[in-house]
């Protein structure tokens, strides 16, 4: 058979199921093996396959429908920049170059300015990078064309709107451009309107100069985030805008009990397969984990979100780099930080957030090592370049703390109470728990006597009110040494502390908590305590069985596998897979 008479039946095969109503995908199938078709409808059967690829998560599949569309000699005008805007569409998940020069082809074609702006929105924002800044031009103009929003209404104002979104957060590393636009967040008053996605994406940037200048009081940033979120559906389209901004909100603001249950439900409105969209969303649930000091469950999330991202590194190796750093910090993981450290992270990005966060994690490798006046200097010279900056945060980017520790390391007292009288000051004006409990801890161990005790017991009953078991573990171990050794008190405030660190699942700390207390109540909780599924569970992984293959043996969901490592985890005082599979000989010997 030749080319040209296989590529005739299939066309036929085509008109044929078309004619008899059959879906669209089994016609797009046989129209993909033609070069050209001249059936009327053939653009618009390829465009509906593309819908339902799209819907079921296949965006690469949506995409070589549209590409085929597009090979229709016929189609012209914005007939054609429609199907541009589907294409960029469709590959803004896994490709945004590609997406943004099909944007770009696309907008001459349209007519109006209204048009014009919103396909150039159909690029997705970076959340934490700095955009191209050919995509900011584009911005840029279609925003000039358009006008300002408040000249505009309906549609028009909406597009208004989330321009002036994607072009403030492009200034999110600009001083003068974050102090301009929390003064724009004030001019909205304190109920700021947010009945539209637009007034949502609007305000959930312009909060986010709030937090990261700390300019807005944690309190406030808490309550505006969360009314974002109470009218925000839960859906996987929320990548490809700002609102993931509002997550990062409250972080910094102490305030992720109520992160959780909207993860859920966009974890569960979310397609399958859509690699972009999984990414991001394992990136939030690692922060928000980290956030609670829940750090072996946040590794198990921030591991997954950087195998996403190693094909997809400039969509999410940033956010998902990110993540996993601040899971190598709590967990003082020294070769976790130095698989970091050889990553693609410090060759491929530009971001401030990620270099900042490379310095932190070289300076933990070097405090480590006993460089004392290296790690000190790093951090230093990171404090100066995020000041500089306008990040302010002590929440973020908390490098005073660790930099007070290392001043009085290396013999410097005075230096080190500057910096944290400096943090408390700080912590006090923004107001997060976390900030104030650590801050408080940082100046106790700076001060001898009753007077460091009272301050441990102030920073104790701060951090209960935060949501960051963690920090509240660190500073009972500390208030723990400080009391009378062999009391009673004593006992119980390290026996309360290890139940925190191995709930937490930072072994470290455990360990350190076990040495502490000679009575050996704060030593870890023993194997016994798994349940004959966890058991099961987890002999099987250290056989090397994938949660899927354990899934499968065991006949129940991956889901159910994942809870049952979860908690394996926290009993057995594990930061995860690799450090249960070098428990579990020992287990059994």
């Amino acid at each position: 058979m030749t080319v040209a008479e296989r590529e005739r039946l299939h066309d036929a095969a085509a008109a044929l199921m078309y004619h008899n109503g059959r879906p669209a995908e089994l016609v797009a199938a046989q129209l993909m093996a033609v070069t050209t078709s001249d059936h009327p409808w053939a653009v618009e059967v390829l465009r509906a396959a593309a819908d339902t690829a799209l819907r079921r998560g296949a965006p690469r599949t949506a995409a070589r429908y549209l590409r085929r569309a597009l090979l229709d000699g016929s189609l012209a005008g914005e007939a054609r920049a429609r199907l541009l805007i589907d294409l960029a569409t469709a590959e803004r998940g896994f490709d945004p170059a590609a997406c943004e020069r099909h944007i770009s082809q696309a907008i001459p074609l349209l007519t109006t300015a209204r048009l014009r702006a919103a396909a150039a929105l159909r690029i997705s924002p970076s959340i934490v990078v700095l955009g191209p800044p050919s995509a900011i031009d584009l911005l840029h103009q279609v925003a000039e064309d358009l006008g300002p929003a408040a000249s505009l209404e309906g549609t028009a104002r909406d597009v208004a709107l989330r321009l002036e979104a994607r072009l403030r957060h492009a200034g999110h590393e600009d001083p003068a451009e974050l102090a301009t636009a929390v003064e724009r967040l004030s001019a909205l008053g304190d109920e700021p309107p947010l009945l539209t996605p637009a007034e949502r994406e609007l305000t959930a940037v312009l909060l986010n100069a709030a937090v990261l200048t700390a300019r807005w009081p944690a309190v406030e940033v808490s309550r505006l985030a969360n009314r974002i979120l109470e009218r925000e559906p839960a859906t996987s389209d929320q990548v490809h805008s700002p609102l993931p901004l509002v997550v990062i909100g409250l972080v910094a603001a102490d305030s992720v009990r109520g992160i959780s249950s909207w993860l859920a439900m966009e974890r569960q409105t979310r397609r399958q397969g859509g690699t972009v969209v999984d990414a991001l969303v394992n990136v939030q649930q690692a922060m928000v984990l980290s956030a609670r000091g829940r750090v072996a469950q946040a590794r198990e999330y921030a591991e997954r979100a950087v195998r996403l991202a190693e094909v997809h590194w400039q969509e999410t190796g940033v956010v998902s780099t990110l993540a996993l750093t601040r899971v190598a910090l709590d967990l003082q993981d020294s070769a976790l930080i130095e698989r970091i450290l050889d990553g693609p992270g410090r060759r491929r990005s530009s971001s401030l957030a990620l270099t900042a966060a490379l310095q932190f994690v070289k300076a933990a490798q070097d405090a480590e090592q006993g460089r004392w006046t290296s790690a000190l200097e790093t951090l230093l010279a990171c404090g100066r370049q995020l000041e500089a900056s306008g990040w302010r945060n002590p929440v973020l980017f908390s490098w005073r703390p660790w930099a007070a520790d290392l001043q009085r390391r290396v013999g410097d007292p005075c230096a080190a109470g500057a910096l944290a009288e400096e943090e408390l000051l700080r912590a006090a004006e923004w107001g997060a728990p976390v900030a104030l409990g650590r801050a408080l801890r940082v100046k106790a161990r700076l001060t001898d006597g009753d007077q460091g005790v009272r301050l441990l017991r102030e920073s104790v009953d701060v951090l209960r009110a935060s949501a960051n078991e963690l920090e509240l573990a660190r500073t009972l171990l500390l208030l723990g040494k400080r009391l009378r050794p062999g009391g009673g008190e004593a006992a119980a405030v390290l026996r309360e502390a290890a139940a925190l660190a191995s709930a937490c699942g930072v072994p470290r700390l455990v360990e350190r908590i076990r040495a502490a207390d000679g009575s050996g109540a704060a030593a870890a909780p023993p194997e016994a305590t798994l349940t004959r599924t966890e058991r099961t569970v987890t002999s099987l992984v250290g056989r090397g069985l994938t949660n899927q293959e354990v899934a499968a043996e065991l006949g129940v969901s991956s889901r159910a596998i994942e809870k049952h490592l979860t908690s394996s985890y926290r009993k057995l005082g594990v930061s995860g897979r690799r450090e249960l599979i070098e428990l579990l000989p020992r287990m059994h010997s």
